[in-house]
């Protein structure tokens, strides 16, 4: 069973990107697709992905950046709302302590 803190980012993964790991996610990172797709993660966003993949390149590995390439997006997403959030706190307390 995973202890508090654990299901807490779990459920944060979840929630931002649609998956829930079955396990701790720091573990997924020695699991050989995960290590490819990471290999390769920096050719998708530069258009090179079928340079470092191939024309070949295994179905389940295309899935697999595709996985990667949306959670990343989601990731930045939640960023960027979470950082706006905080720009508003930060205004309307700057706001409230010249008065």
């Amino acid at each position: 069973m995973h202890n508090r803190g654990v299901r807490g980012h779990l459920a944060i993964i979840e929630r931002v990107t649609g998956h829930r790991p079955p396990t701790c996610p720091w573990r997924a990172f020695y699991h050989p697709l995960v290590r490819e797709v990471m290999a390769g993660a920096w050719a998708s966003e530069r258009g090179n992905i079928n340079a470092v993949l191939g024309d070949d390149a295994p179905w389940i590995l295309v899935q697999a950046v595709g996985a990667w390439e949306r959670a990343v997006s989601a990731t930045q997403s939640e960023d960027r709302e979470i950082n706006r959030r905080q720009r508003q706190r930060d205004a309307a307390a700057a706001k409230h302590r010249s008065r």
